[in-house]
């Protein structure tokens, strides 16, 4: 039975470093959407003063995520959530295109290769992208695979399980170099607010985001569309939304969105800095107390708060579990595949064909040097134990 404290704070007692699973809200946030839980029950689609009222909550709400995506306000649609974003562009785009071929990394979150096998059901061609060694995806790698007939391009800006972060700007211009109506779509989960990103000069077509990964509510999320496309939406009903996502926009949820969009915006640069500053002291002590170690998505660009190590010769759900003993959360990969006890398929697209031990260590701006002694106190008693069930 869990206690409403850990529902409510993430419980005090535990020192939680799962942060690209889902992220603390921030109380900033909570005092944004009370109002609208309590009070403010318009429809935003009504025309008397409650219904206008909750329209303009959605719409400042807009405002500020697209002043954070950089793109026009028009161009922003709300979503339950980054995986029916990402079902939007790619169905929603592909359904009724002539052109049937789609380009996909091998490493993209499930919420969007898990359309790999619906769209070859549709009669579409699929190409998988495998990264680099690191976890890097080459453009050229991009390029050499955009054909006449290329409807979609998916590439996920940074790596949920290992960090890694894409080269977009130099993908996008390669596929519109080699085919201006491919349609080119990002999945900035882990990014927004955390790694800038210019739309614009990188082509994007499409780019899903989601609230609970920036200390926002859960439920909800947001893809932007360039300004002219037309996706069909995936059920039918009102014309909220643009026509593109019909039914009753959640009004708190979404003021709570804007409101942390707008907070992390502001504490960008500072948050960055410090929450490296935290992950390369955990990984630098890492290497020097616990041998036969290694790092996954190294080297090359990463998330600034992000680590994917291998304790080799443990278990990971072993390690997990450890950890949590001691009041440590961590994960040892994406949390839609916590259950699974196979490699994920991002670290089989590495190379790695066995649990190798990989954890998970995900920092927040709510991070401290104190978790930090927390962990490497906990992890060094784990590792040891775990290796010794092999």
């Amino acid at each position: 039975i869990l206690k409403i404290g850990y529902l409510t704070d993430m419980n005090p007692t535990l020192t939680y470093l799962d942060n690209s699973a889902t992220t603390q809200i921030d109380p900033g946030v909570v005092q944004v959407m009370l109002p609208y839980l309590t009070n403010g029950c318009g429809n935003p689609s009504s025309e008397h003063r409650l219904g206008v009222a909750a329209r303009e909550v959605l719409d400042a709400a807009r405002r500020s995520v697209a002043q954070a995506v950089g793109c026009s306000a028009p161009e922003v649609v709300f979503t339950s959530g980054a995986t029916e974003a990402n079902a939007l562009a790619i169905r929603g785009t592909t359904v009724s295109s002539k052109r049937r071929h789609i380009v996909m990394s091998a490493i993209e979150h499930s919420s969007a290769l898990g359309h790999s096998s619906w769209a070859e059901q549709q009669g579409f061609e699929v190409s998988i992208v495998l990264p680099n060694p690191s976890g890097h995806i080459d453009p050229e790698s991009i390029g050499a695979l955009i054909r006449p007939e290329t409807a979609l391009v998916c590439v996920q800006h940074a790596n949920n399980e290992i960090g890694t972060i894409q080269p977009i700007e130099e993908i996008g211009q390669t596929i519109k170099q080699r085919n201006e109506k491919t349609l080119f779509l990002v999945d900035a989960v882990q990014s927004f607010t955390k790694v800038p990103l210019d739309i614009r000069k990188a082509r994007i077509d499409f780019l899903s985001i989601s609230s609970h990964k920036i200390h926002g509510p859960k439920g909800v999320g947001a893809l932007f569309i360039r300004r002219g496309l037309k996706p069909q939406p995936l059920f039918a009903g009102g014309s909220q939304e643009n026509r593109f996502r019909p039914g009753t926009e959640n009004v708190p949820a979404i003021a709570g969105f804007g409101a942390a969009v707008k907070i992390a915006m502001e504490k960008l640069a500072t948050t960055s800095i410090q929450t490296a500053a935290l992950r390369d002291r955990l990984i630098q002590w890492v290497r020097e107390e616990i041998p036969d170690v290694s790092e996954n998505g190294v080297p090359g660009p990463r998330l600034p708060h992000h680590a994917s190590i291998n304790f080799h010769g443990a278990r990971a759900e072993t390690l997990v579990h450890l950890l949590e003993a001691d009041g440590v959360i961590v994960s040892s990969g994406a949390a839609c595949h916590a259950s699974s006890p196979r490699p994920t398929h991002v670290l089989r697209a590495l190379g790695i064909t066995r649990d190798e031990g990989t954890l998970r260590f995900s920092l927040s701006r709510f991070s401290t040097q104190t978790d930090l002694d927390t962990v490497i106190q906990a992890l060094k008693k784990a590792v040891t134990i775990a290796r010794s069930f092999r």
